[in-house]
């Protein structure tokens, strides 16, 4: 069911679940402050517990009201509104279930105006995972979005294709350095380059950092240099994920998407779990890693998550030799 600006309000504010649009993914919405909704999104997605949600919000100041350290908000609230998520100590207002026990928050203001406006209509944050089933790839137009979630909540506010396509960067700050535990089109780089202290990259408990996630209906091959499987997939049987980067564009592929012409990260990043949706008749998706610098290894980040088998292009190049995961 698609809904309005004031019918999807009104649903978030009876308890319900809303599929909302943003610059990134579109996400699985609840009120923060209503435990029920916040529940309904673990149970619809069957996330696990241990898996923290990101909080979305109209403005720094409600973030504030909601977070223990606003210093940290004022840092970094440049690149808001945008794809950046901040790890801050919560409040006593923010339910455990949110943060699966952690001291921190994920928080974010999203740069979507139909998103924006529900959020200042609501005076609140919402919680808004990815609208997917957990570990499953991210719709980033509301035609990808699984019926299943669709019967199960309120309904989707259309908010046409995600202009980023795939989800936020997540920062952490520890030893007076921030610190990236998610990539994402936001870039260590570009954080530097705002003055901000930036160290090596962390693992935390943050969203989307399990090791299989992302991924497609299909099997995807990730592409090495060299390979030591000895299974055999025909390339008729692929389609290959062209990032206008990739060396087999050439070979028989049985079909063949462009994720960009000219190798754009931003053009791969938009296309890139939409083309998982639309693989044809294919068995398998074949893509290539992009070049590890700077925003591309958001997109290395998704691949690998998603990715089943590893593989390489044989002597002859008539077929993969892969290995399982």
């Amino acid at each position: 069911m698609i809904l309005s600006i004031p019918e999807a309000v009104m649903a978030l504010r009876q308890g319900r679940t809303v599929i909302v649009p943003t610059e990134t993914v579109y996400g699985l919405a609840a009120r923060v402050e209503s435990a029920g909704a916040v529940q309904q999104i673990f149970q619809i997605k069957k996330r696990p517990p241990g898996n923290p949600l990101i909080l979305h919000f109209a403005d720094t100041e409600t973030m504030k009201k909601y977070t223990a350290e606003p210093d940290l908000i004022d840092r970094v609230a440049r690149f808001w509104p945008g794809p950046l998520t901040l790890l801050v100590p919560h409040g006593d207002r923010i339910p455990r279930a949110v943060t699966a026990g952690s001291p921190l928050v994920a928080c974010r203001i999203p740069d979507h105006p139909l998103l924006l406006q529900i959020l200042k209509s609501l005076g609140e944050p919402l919680a808004a995972p990815s609208a997917n089933l957990s570990g499953r790839v991210s719709p980033t137009c509301a035609g990808d979005i699984d019926p299943l979630l669709l019967e199960l909540t309120a309904g989707v506010v259309d908010g046409g294709p995600c202009r980023i396509g795939i989800e936020s960067t997540i920062i952490s700050f520890t030893e007076q350095r921030f610190h990236v535990v998610r990539p994402g089109m936001i870039s260590e780089e570009q954080l530097r380059a705002t003055g901000l202290p930036v160290g090596d990259p962390l693992e935390e408990i943050a969203p989307g950092q399990s090791r299989r996630h992302y991924a497609p209906p299909l099997p995807l091959i990730l592409l090495k240099e060299r390979g030591d499987g000895t299974n055999r997939v025909e390339l008729a049987d692929c389609c290959y994920l062209d990032s206008g980067r990739g060396r087999f564009a050439g070979l028989p592929f049985g079909a063949r998407i462009s994720l960009s012409m000219s190798g754009r990260v931003e053009e791969v990043a938009h296309n890139l779990f939409s083309a998982f949706h639309k693989p044809g008749n294919a068995r398998f998706l074949v893509m290539e890693p992009l070049p590890a610098e700077g925003s591309a290894i958001a997109i290395n980040d998704r691949i690998s998550r998603a990715a089943t088998l590893l593989g390489h292009i044989s002597g002859e190049g008539s077929a993969l030799l892969t290995r399982t995961l």
